[in-house]
């Protein structure tokens, strides 16, 4: 299907990212950070569900979401398409904005239908609605096991010649 938004025009393959999106709803993190994320996200940013919709995925069912805070995240969001005309801005919605990010230019691994590019959700600030205290909950980023992971995945993608 093709979708143009903004000065945007994509080739999204809608049911094979709503298939994908349903894989990660159900199997979702539980921390109470993405806890909180999902419980929060459609009545802080109204628009941008109907937005991610268009393309096939949901606004509570991010491929990666990072809390820079208890409350400020970033998600992301993959796609299955590909981008036929890149536009002059990122796309907005809201209060917020959208990266839009080739496959090649992400950070991590998906098991997204290929080809994919990824929209990014720029610093989304949203209320703490749970019941449990934000201070004392952890954020798995913050665990031992996820910074080796992560480590890990830096040195095996890093050109061998800045590894000493």
């Amino acid at each position: 299907m093709i979708i143009s938004i903004q000065d945007w025009i994509f080739d999204v393959d809608v049911d094979a990212t709503a298939n994908y999106c349903s894989d990660v709803i159900a199997d979702p993190c539980v921390c109470g950070y993405c806890r909180n994320f999902r419980s929060a996200v459609k009545e802080a940013y109204p628009s941008l569900d109907p937005l991610l919709s268009r393309f096939g995925s949901r606004v509570d069912a991010p491929e990666e979401l990072m809390p820079y805070e208890p409350t400020v995240f970033e998600g992301s969001y993959c796609i299955s398409g590909v981008i036929l005309k890149t536009g002059t801005e990122e796309l907005r919605c809201d209060k917020c904005s959208l990266s839009v990010l080739t496959a090649e230019q992400t950070d991590y691994e998906t098991a997204c239908p290929r080809p994919y590019f990824v929209l990014r959700t720029n610093s989304l600030e949203l209320p703490w609605v749970l019941a449990e205290d934000m201070d004392e909950v952890v954020s798995p980023a913050n665990e031992p096991e996820y910074l080796e992971r992560m480590w890990d995945r830096l040195l095996q993608n890093a050109p061998e010649s800045t590894i000493n």
